[in-house]
């Protein structure tokens, strides 16, 4: 899928509570790896 102006690449992640997507973390600034690491401790940290 292409949209004018818009490059994806990986760095977000939903937050999802009982099925449902109630938000959602997101960064970027270096690899879409490392994006998606601190994406993830993000999400976990929330849903302690």
């Amino acid at each position: 899928m292409t949209l004018d102006d818009v490059i994806a690449s990986p760095g977000g992640i939903p937050i999802v509570q009982g099925g449902r997507i109630v938000g959602a973390i997101g960064c970027s600034g270096v690899t879409g790896d490392q994006d998606h690491q601190a994406c993830q401790a993000g999400v976990d940290a929330v849903k302690k």
